[in-house]
C-alpha cells in the first residue's frame, strides 16, 4: 500500500498522511482546503507521477514543482548507464572490427 505523505518542510512537521496516492484520493482531500491557504503554498516536491503533476496544476497553481531528490538522481544515474552501454557497444565492436581486419588473409 502506497501513502502520500504531507509535510510542511520549513517548520520540519507532518501535515498529514494520506491512505493513497489516488487521484481522487488526492482531489478530495485538496478541495477541502481553502484557495487562500493552497496559493500561499510556495514548493510542491513530487515524484514525477502524473497524479502529483495533475494535482498540483489543479490546487498549487503558484507553487514551484519540485521533482524530489531519489527520483531525479534516478533518472539521470538510468541516463548515464544508457550512454555508458551505447559506448562501451561501440568501443567493442570497434575493437571487435580491428582485431579482425587483421586477421584477414
Amino acid at each position: 500500500m502506497s501513502y502520500t505523505h504531507l509535510l510542511n518542510v520549513s517548520k520540519h512537521s507532518i501535515i498529514d498522511i494520506l491512505p493513497s496516492r489516488d487521484k481522487n484520493t488526492l482531489y478530495e482531500y485538496f478541495e477541502k482546503i481553502p484557495n487562500k491557504e493552497r496559493n500561499e503554498v510556495k514548493f510542491f516536491v513530487s515524484d514525477m507521477s502524473k497524479t502529483f503533476k495533475s494535482v498540483k496544476k489543479a490546487f498549487f497553481k503558484n507553487a514551484v514543482h519540485i521533482i524530489d531528490r531519489y527520483h531525479f538522481i534516478r533518472q539521470v544515474s538510468w541516463a548515464l548507464e544508457n550512454v555508458r552501454k551505447k559506448i562501451q557497444k561501440h568501443i567493442y565492436h570497434q575493437s571487435l572490427g580491428n582485431i579482425l581486419k587483421e586477421v584477414r588473409v
